[in-house]
């Protein structure tokens, strides 16, 4: 159904042809559903060295059996021998856990493939999920309608599960998982399939369905298998001598021999070209197509969405070359979806075409392309180049040469891996090690040291390449990307930037903590590429932040200018003088002078939150006032009441005809009414700080006088003596015997 065509380097046929593998070259890794070496008679084009003469370099053609796509999910083997999966999750073909059937967004691991058991390559159906395992058994899970999971039953089971025996002795090489049927090569070149057989897709001359693996008819005398793909109901195969058998549903004419009919046994396709070969094959929904010994792509079957790429909408019953994949350009692999197809060029580069309303072509755009058509950022370096590809029903995924996957197409259910259903029209790469921690993709098997025996994960692999301190990979040596880090030469895998931290940079050795005025956002995880600055009035002094609480707002009797923008490190004191009493502050403005009746005390400063009032029974009638000193005490005449508390701005005038001769007085009592003898003139209005006494020779025996006038002459029969001055209270009587008229 996808990109499942996978490769066969069987050391048996290497004996049977009397032909050593070569050792491949280490920089020239690629995928899908092509061989991983061609292996073949000196007189079949299908040799090493006659596929260097048309263009190949040893060992550059691998298979895809490391990453597979499926209707609504994907998954992946990792370096380590662990499978991840991603995407819609019903009926258990995620493989996680018997409880486990909700959607993952990220890849996600499996549960245990068997004890001390690792997976060699995977291949995903429409609704189920096969793999090989690293001693040639095969384990399957998912949903169990047909026998599609082949351990003798029909049940559904969301774990792996191994299937029933693929004959005595005998182990899988190669498997490929369609619509409801799984097909697998066996390391003696035959092919065991099983499932669903309602259009005779298991190739055992019948229409019965197997819950067991049941092996097909004849590939024809002599033949052996050596590359597989299963359709959606047909299979096709790439046989030693480089044709290709198909079987199973004939309609549209997709298993190329140029019939529309059924085929329940494998029947050989139509021509694949005056003296080519195949190499590769894969088998989509409705149609096929092969890569030929020269790079070119030949496809037969349904072109209704452009899916055969030359340039027609017309079915095709024999295959058909497509159009060019660009100028000296050649592919390396090949893969199809429901109805599009991507090759994997020699140069990392991918092109597609066909079906692409979901973007599962990758080149930005939404529509239907019906020639190769290039995607857009894959093979402009060696971290985002492809190494791997393989094809869903409506979205494509690639291993990049850091070890990551990158999808595109369509997103529901999660099958992109990104995190989220979105659509995606040019790749993105997964959440990969979110959940899969340290972990990347591995690329597919290949036969490094040339002795017949495929490899795959570290611990078997030669020293391939050491990388520089900054760098990191098996199989070529890429810059860490942003977000993550290789500390130490010879890194197989870049770091995760832990949560705080974060690498803005490629090719580093370490991540950074969070510059002053920036946060790394804890809850975002790990592998961050950037930090965030505080928003603009807020501030953070301090260097590895790990959350926007961290961005303080200025404190009382500060500031932080919101003019300066983002990222402030710092807040501003306000001037000595001046107060700020509130938090938040983001201009200078918001710093103050003191208030009537207060002063900013200078000697304490800048940054100074709070104004101080003068004490009681003193008062200050100006503003912006810098000490104590600017506080007074009443003038005479005048009283700062006390009962009023501090902060008084002003004095109060003793009311008119009362007088205060005093200074610093606190109330209204310290303004006095006039003496006997004397009197406050209430002409001369309040604030008096005297009384004025009563002329020599008159006097007032009353307190409070308000007029001269209460000063007063003797009465008949008295005097007021006038050598006793002014201001008396009293007149003296005449003495007894003398008298005064």
């Amino acid at each position: 159904m996808q990109n499942i065509s996978k490769t066969v380097l069987l050391t048996f046929l290497m004996i049977i042809l009397g032909l050593s593998a070569a050792t491949n070259s280490l920089n020239e890794s690629t995928e899908t559903t092509v061989l991983d070496e061609i292996s073949a008679p000196q007189e079949v084009i299908l040799s090493l060295a006659s596929l260097n003469e048309r263009g190949f370099q040893e060992g550059s053609i691998f298979s895809d059996s490391t990453i597979s796509g499926g209707n609504l999910h994907t998954c992946a083997v990792l370096d380590n021998g662990e499978i991840a999966c991603w995407g819609d999750g019903r009926y258990g073909k995620l493989g996680i856990c018997n409880q486990c059937l909700t959607d993952k967004m990220y890849p996600t691991l499996t549960a245990s493939l068997g004890d001390g058991r690792l997976a060699t390559s995977v291949s995903v159906g429409s609704l189920h999920t096969c793999a090989i395992l690293d001693n040639g058994e095969v384990t399957c899970w998912g949903y169990g309608s047909n026998g599609r999971l082949g351990d003798g039953g029909t049940s559904t089971n969301p774990i792996p599960t191994l299937t029933s025996s693929l004959g005595t002795g005998r182990t899988a090489v190669a498997i490929s998982s369609g619509g409801s049927h799984t097909c697998a090569i066996l390391d003696n070149g035959a092919v065991s399939c099983w499932g669903g057989n309602s259009n005779g897709q298991l190739g055992d001359g019948t229409t019965t369905d197997r819950n067991s693996p049941t092996p097909t008819s004849s590939l024809g005398i002599g033949r052996t298998a050596v590359a597989i793909s299963a359709g959606f109901s047909h299979t096709c195969a790439v046989l030693d001598n480089g044709s290709v058998s198909c079987w199973g549903s004939g309609a549209n004419g997709r298993l190329g021999n140029g019939s529309t009919v059924d085929s329940l046994t494998p029947s050989l396709t139509g021509s694949l070209g005056e003296n080519r070969h195949a190499v590769g094959v894969s088998s989509g929904t409705s149609f096929t197509c092969a890569l030929l010994d020269n790079g070119s792509i030949a496809c037969w079957g349904l072109g209704q969405s452009g899916q055969l790429g030359n340039n027609s909408l017309l079915e095709k019953f024999t295959p058909t070359q497509t159009a060019s994949l660009g100028s000296n350009r050649h592919a390396t692999a090949i893969t199809t979806g429901g109805s599009h197809v991507c090759a994997l060029l020699d140069d990392n580069s991918v092109s597609c075409w066909g079906y692409g309303v979901y973007g599962q072509l990758g080149n930005s755009q939404n529509m239907q392309k019906y020639i190769p058509t290039a995607v857009n950022s894959l093979g402009s370096s060696p971290a985002n180049a492809a190494y791997a590809i393989t094809a869903g029903t409506d979205h494509t995924c690639a291993i990049n040469g850091d070890g990551n996957v990158s999808c595109w197409g369509r997103g529901g259910d999660g099958r992109l891996g990104t995190g989220g259903t979105d659509s995606r029209s040019i790749p993105f790469t997964t959440r990969f090690l979110l959940d899969v921690v340290d972990r990347t993709a591995a690329l597919s098997e290949r036969d490094f040291d040339g002795d017949g025996t495929l490899n795959i994960f570290e611990s078997s692999l030669p020293s391939l390449v050491t990388c520089n301190p900054g760098q990191y990979g098996f199989y070529l040596c890429v810059d860490a990307p942003p977000g993550k880090y290789a500390s130490s030469s010879g890194s197989r895998y870049a770091s995760d930037c832990l949560a705080g931290t974060f690498q803005a940079a490629t090719g580093q050795v370490s991540c950074d903590d969070a510059d002053i005025g920036h946060y790394v956002d804890f809850s975002l995880g790990v592998g961050q590429s950037t930090q965030t600055a505080c928003l603009a009035g807020t501030y953070n002094p301090t260097t590895g932040s790990t959350t926007s609480t961290d961005c303080l707002d200025a404190s009382p009797g500060y500031y932080v200018d919101a003019s300066l923008g983002t990222a402030q490190s710092t807040q501003t004191a306000c001037l000595a003088g001046t107060y700020n009493p509130n938090t938040g502050s983001t201009t200078s403005t918001d710093c103050v002078v003191a208030d009537l009746g207060h002063y900013v005390d200078l000697s304490l400063g800048t940054g100074q939150s709070s104004q101080t009032a003068c004490i009681a029974g003193t008062y200050n009638p100006n503003t912006g006032s810098t000490s104590s000193t600017d506080c007074v005490s009443s003038d005479p005449g005048h009283y700062v009441d006390a009962s009023l508390g501090t902060g008084q701005s002003t004095q109060t005038a003793c009311l008119a005809g009362t007088y205060n001769p005093n200074i610093g007085s606190t109330t209204s009592a310290d303004c006095l009414d006039a003496s006997p003898g004397y009197y406050v003139d209430l002409l001369l209005g309040p604030g008096q700080i005297t009384q004025t006494a009563c002329n020599a020779g008159t006097f007032n025996p009353n307190t409070g006088s308000l007029f001269e006038n209460a000063c007063m002459g003797a009465f008949t029969g008295h005097y007021v003596d006038i050598s006793l001055g002014p201001g008396q209270s009293t007149q003296t009587a005449c003495l007894a015997g003398t008298y005064n008229p």
